[in-house]
């Protein structure tokens, strides 16, 4: 629209056409920030208006409900040259024109007073001021508004000063700011008014179409202050409530507005985007009589034209199907009566409109956006143009009647009632109206529209909506009798469709396309559609129909060999993919065995079939290696990982060969390694490089289908082939079982399986599978087991598994058994072979020969020695066999010592016990007998056993003690140093060994071991005293602990001094020092607390059998009868220099000790005792504690 907003110009005329020009040039020049009310966000805008000679008809009434016509704002111009002239006929224009205004409550105005040099007044300026104009005029009209007059100094001046120029500017400034203001006053005013009435929609005089033209101004108003986008807003809110009305209608009364557009509708014109307002809709909504589709077709083109003033075309499009789609429903809603067909030739006029005017209003940088909507409405209209085709009789294979006539006629005198609808050009009315002339322009047009709107689709990448149209196209043609177009159409569809896994769309395509096959008599792609209808489990009604086929087109003869060639198909047509499986799981045979392959697979097909005949195909891989045979090239295809090299390398030679024969793309690989340091030789990077990559990974075309060739087989020539005839399958799992046997060796890969009915052979590729059969000349295996630990100094058996192979074993073969001294071979004999003991092992002689392709178990019984004390408790032992056909097998055997030994002394007193402990490692039962325990080395000790000397039984994993008392003989002296024990027992299995049936004889083991410190030097006794007065301790009362620490009449072991070498050290003749012990109260249980110190350190006297005592003071923190306190007793070394040699370290641990105690400096050194050298005889002693009588909770505690 070409309006803007009106301002009125009042007072001298002439003086403000001299500057219209200017002025209205002017003002728009620059940009200001309009800030709306409401807290909206400000906005910047030109402010140009339109300059109106003042008239007061122009001015608003109370009742006005128009805004575009209105003025906004009023000023009045004066030239006035002095006081006298303004108070004679200024003054009071100004306040008639102030009076108007006042009562049509208007308070936007602007009084402008104009100076300008006159030379005729001369100095008369200087005399009388024209300020004094100004002040008079603010004084009686603007005293509360002094920014509602303005001077403006000499506008008309051809050379403006800078006065003038400054005064222009502020007037430019001042002009704008107030318009905006009276922007904000005007539709404030006006926006408050259509709340209102939005409020008061519920009334029953309350209209729409008055609603809608009252909001219609604002938007008007908006658009003309170029706010494209508040206008659209005003447009979107009445779309929005119109529709709220028609859905409520639906679910409750209908008002009485509303029941107009329920009046039969006779016009369905297009929508009209020619013009920014069309004014023949609109003067049907402002007489109240519009019909829903003009409603709907007016407020879509104004709602178009701000978008295209938005340079938002594609916004045009992208609603344009939503609002077709909501105004179709928007009728049925309303029950709106029109004839059959106007729906669809509305839609089609609108979408062509939509579309023309789109496509002349985007350029090409936007066709890319705009064209992801506009292909939807190419398809609307080609679909609704389908319906009318169908509907007039126009589509191919049908005649026009003269009812489809007479309606065609009917539907043409709807549309285009307006005479610019008829005139324009090419208009989707002349389109419409020549497409429903005639079959053959129908044919045109619908073809023309399927092809635009696929072409559009495939442009923005939806291929499947594409393929969706070239489905109706195909249909299309199978009605003009162009089979080929139609089969065409059919198959691209029907690749994406199996592409995507879309089941039911599959099923439907193929229905067609089986129905162009069979009128075009192509019999070999007509059965493979069959077939696949037959097997498809979304084809239930009509599978049986299709399986019926199968057998009445197999069976027809192709009379020529190349056509014969090519009725081979795909297996997964009608069976699932197989699955193949050996016996022997391993798939390796010798030489004329026979391996059974068992083949399963599920049939898809409805009801059993015969097939006359099944083939496996199988091809020595040795022989394709080698270039023998005469098989068909391969292609390159992803498979699963190799099992050999050499099967790697046989694929890629075969891979080779089709790239020659078939002029195919063949990865060319080049390998680079790049070495670290050149001393080290280590790898440090490898790469796998193509060579022709650019090849391989060139653009495919756009036409290649999803998968390409996907449905190409090809029938291979191989080496061997097992065939299966006449095998009825039925529906479900299936199995077939074939056999196959080779007189010569090599690998044999499962290539293809073959199925044939009739003429028509079904193929699958079990490559992917990597089945492979091994036939090979079997040599003699020879492997060593064992059927349970081994375990030392127990006869046992070790087996020699041997296999024969393809050779069989003459009478009288040797194999010679090499072990070490360490493992004896037990002799034995069957009748089988025999086994023989030499010196550096054994022999194994065959009594009788072992016929090929046999399995037999020779046991050869070995005990091995038991394991040194040094060693541990396992010892590995070589074992080999040297067998006559291959080389020598050898293995490690591991045996286990059966027993384990511990030993502990235990002290009572100055009375010592040695307790030797026997623990079995395995799970037999042996029988222990003639146990004994020696001393060795110097000392004289008298062991006495305190157990029966008998045989004692040991079960599997258990244990047996034996205990002796240790005394030392009277009157002897006792050298200084550790004790030595050498402890022996004798075993036998109870019962037999799990490899041997004869009684054991028995065996004898034994083990050394040493105790350190054997005498005990010190007894503690200690007692806790009640307080005085007191027969019981109780808790929390403070008691007595005497500790006794007596030292023995046992003398300590002599000192020693370091040799000068400082390899053996030799007695000292130094006497030994008075000796200092630390002791320790340990009151860790929470039971007792000690008052003061819990440690100390006393000094022993020199004397043997000296007693020092220690008192301390605990308290018992709990009642009941609680254990004594621990008592820790550990040596206190005082810090010296060692080179004295007084140090008792230094004088027994030689140099090391000197330099240890050297870095100590004088730190004292604490040396505990080992368990045998301290006797604590009252550790067993427990004190009744009473509680404190004054609680009323008590813990006891109990032991």
């Amino acid at each position: 629209m070409e309006n803007k907003p009106i301002v009125t110009c009042h007072g001298e005329q002439e003086l403000f056409s001299s500057i219209h020009v200017e002025l209205a040039q002017s003002l728009p020049r620059e940009v200001v920030e309009w800030r709306r009310s409401y807290g909206r966000a400000p906005k910047m805008i030109n402010v140009d208006v339109n300059f109106v000679p003042y008239n007061s008809d122009l001015l608003p009434t109370e009742n006005d409900r128009k805004l575009l016509q209105l003025p906004v704002f009023h000023i009045y111009w004066t030239e006035c040259p002095d006081a006298d002239a303004y108070k004679m006929c200024v003054k009071n224009d100004i306040s008639a024109w102030q009076q108007s205004l006042k009562e049509c409550n208007v308070s936007d105005w602007l009084i402008v007073l104009v100076e300008t040099s006159n030379p005729k007044r001369g100095n008369k300026q200087k005399f009388l001021p024209r300020t004094s104009v100004l002040d008079k005029i603010r004084n009686d009209f603007c005293s509360k508004q002094s920014d509602r007059v303005i001077v403006l100094h000499e506008p008309n001046n051809p050379v403006p000063t800078p006065r003038a120029q400054d005064s222009w500017q502020l007037f430019m400034q001042r002009l704008r700011y107030l318009v905006l203001l009276a922007y904000n006053r005007v539709l404030g005013r006006f926006e408050e008014l259509i709340r209102a009435e939005r409020e008061s929609r519920n009334n029953k005089d309350w209209n729409f179409c008055q609603y809608f033209l009252l909001q219609e101004e604002l938007a008007f108003m908006f658009e003309t202050l170029r706010q494209f986008e508040d206008a659209l807003v005003q447009y979107d809110e009445l779309d929005a409530l119109f529709s709220q009305f028609i859905i409520n209608s639906s679910a409750g009364a209908t008002p009485k507005w509303l029941s107009d557009f329920q009046a039969p509708c006779n016009c369905w014109d297009g929508l009209n985007l020619s013009k920014p307002v069309n004014m023949d809709k609109r003067e049907l909504l402002e007489r109240g009589k519009p019909t829903l589709l003009d409603v709907r077709n007016y407020l879509f083109s104004r709602q178009s034209a701000l978008l295209f003033l938005l340079k938002r075309p594609s916004e045009v499009a992208y609603r344009a199907q939503n609002f077709m789609h909501n105004c179709v429903q928007e009728l049925k809603i309303l029950e709106v009566s029109m004839p059959q067909g106007s729906i669809a030739c509305w839609v089609f006029l609108s979408c062509l409109e939509v579309l023309q005017k789109c496509e002349k209003s985007s350029d090409t940088a936007h066709i890319n956006t705009y064209s992801h909507y506009t292909a939807s409405l190419w398809l609307y209209a080609q679909k609704k143009l389908n319906e009318l085709g169908e509907l007039g009789g126009l589509m191919p294979d049908t005649s026009p009647t003269s009812e489809q006539l007479n309606s065609v006629v009917d539907l043409l005198s709807g549309m285009g009632q307006t005479a610019e609808v008829g005139a324009r050009e090419n208009s989707p009315n002349q389109m419409l109206r020549e497409a429903l002339s005639s079959q053959d322009s129908f044919s045109k047009h619908y073809l023309e529209l399927s092809e635009l709107a696929m072409g559009t689709f495939k442009h923005i990448g939806r291929m499947r909506s594409a393929k969706l149209i070239g489905k109706d196209l195909a249909s299309f043609y199978m009605k003009t009798g162009e089979l080929h177009k139609a089969e065409s159409f059919l198959s691209d569809a029907l690749k994406v469709y199996e592409a995507e896994g879309w089941g039911m769309m599959t099923a439907s395509t193929r229905k067609e396309l089986a129905g162009c096959y069979k009128k075009l008599d192509n019999n070999l792609k007509y059965l493979k559609l069959c077939c696949q209808l037959a097997a498809d489990k979304f084809v239930d009604p009509d599978r049986m129909n299709y399986f019926k086929e199968i057998n009445r087109v197999a069976a027809i003869d192709v009379p020529q060999t190349e056509e014969k060639e090519k009725a081979l198909y795909l297996w997964d047509f009608i069976f699932a993919p197989p699955t193949l499986s050996l016996d022997p799981p391993n798939g390796r045979v010798g030489k004329e065995e026979v391996i059974n392959i068992k083949v399963t697979f599920t049939s898809n097909l409805p009801a059993p079939i015969t097939l006359h005949q099944i083939t496996l195909q199988l091809h020595d891989q040795l022989s394709l290696a080698s270039g023998g045979g005469e098989s068909q090239p391969i292609r390159l295809e992803k498979s699963p990982s190799q099992d050999s090299l050499q099967r790697l390398r046989s694929l890629d030679a075969r891979a080779q060969v089709s790239g020659r024969e078939k002029g195919g793309v063949i990865p060319v690989f080049g390998s680079e390694v790049k070495f670290g340091e050149e001393s080290r030789k280590l790898v440090e990077t490898s790469s796998l490089v193509c060579t022709n990559a650019n090849v391989i990974l060139q653009r495919q075309d756009s036409s290649t289908s999803l998968k390409k060739n996907k449905d190409v087989v090809t029938k291979e020539m191989c080496s061997t082939t097992l065939v299966l005839q006449d095998i009825e399958l039925k529906p479900g799992k299936n199995e077939l079982e074939f056999k196959f046997q080779s007189a010569e060796n090599g690998t044999f890969e499962a290539k293809q399986l073959i199925c044939q009915i009739y003429n028509a052979e079904f193929l699958a590729n079990l490559e992917q599978y990597c089945t492979e059969i091994e036939v090979f000349s079997k040599e003699a295996q020879l492997t060593i087991t064992t059927e349970s630990d081994l375990l030392c100094g127990i006869p046992q058996d070790i087996t020699l598994h041997l296999t024969t192979g393809y050779t069989p074993i003459p009478e009288s073969t040797t194999l010679a058994i090499t072990t070490p001294t360490s493992l004896a071979i037990l002799p034995s004999k069957s009748e089988e072979y025999e086994v023989e003991s030499v010196d550096d092992g054994g022999k194994v002689r065959f009594v009788e020969g072992v016929k090929s392709n046999e399995e037999i178990d020779l046991r050869v019984g070995v005990v091995a020695d038991m394991c040194r004390q040094s060693e541990g408790n396992k010892q590995n032992i070589q074992f080999s066999v040297e067998c006559p056909w291959s080389e020598t097998v050898m293995t490690t055997l591991e045996f286990t010592n059966p027993f384990t030994f511990k030993q502990r002394i235990y002290t009572a007193g100055q009375r010592k016990f040695l307790q030797v402990t026997v623990e079995s490692s395995c799970d037999l039962t042996f029988e222990l007998s003639g146990q004994s325990l020696e001393v060795t080395g110097d000392r004289l000790l008298t062991l006495t056993p305190l157990h029966p000397i008998k045989s004692i039984p040991l079960q599997g994993n258990q244990s047996v003690s034996y205990v002796w008392e240790a005394k030392p003989v009277p009157d002897t002296s006792q050298p200084a140093g550790p004790l030595g024990f050498h402890y022996s027992v004798s075993y036998r299995p109870i019962m037999p060994s799990p490899v041997t049936s004869q009684d054991q004889p028995l065996k004898s083991i034994s083990c050394d071991f040493e105790i350190i410190n054997f005498e005990t030097l010190f007894m503690i006794t200690s007692i806790i005293k009640p307080p005085k007065k007191e027969e019981l301790c109780k808790a929390g009362t403070l008691c007595t602990l005497d500790v006794a620490i007596k030292m023995l009449d046992t003398p300590p072991p002599a000192a020693t001094t370091p040799t000068p070498s400082g390899d053996t050290p030799t007695p000292s003749t130094k006497p030994n020092p008075p000796k200092s012990l630390m002791y320790e109260i340990d009151t860790e249980g929470g039971m007792w607390a000690v008052c003061g110190r819990s440690t100390g350190v006393v000094a022993m006297p020199s004397k043997q059998s000296g007693v020092t005592e220690v008192t301390l003071e605990v308290i018992p923190l709990i009642a009941g009868f609680l254990p004594m306190p621990d008592i820790r007793l550990s040596q206190y070394l005082k810090g010296v220099d060692p080179n004295e040699g007084s140090h008792p370290l230094a004088e027994s641990s030689g140099e090391q000790a000197k330099k240890t105690i050297s870095s100590s400096n004088t730190k004292p050194t604490i040396l505990p005792f080992s368990e045998s050298q301290v006797y604590y005889c009252s550790k067993a002693c427990q004190i009744r504690v009473l509680p404190e009588s004054n609680l009323s909770t008590v813990e006891v505690a109990v032991f």
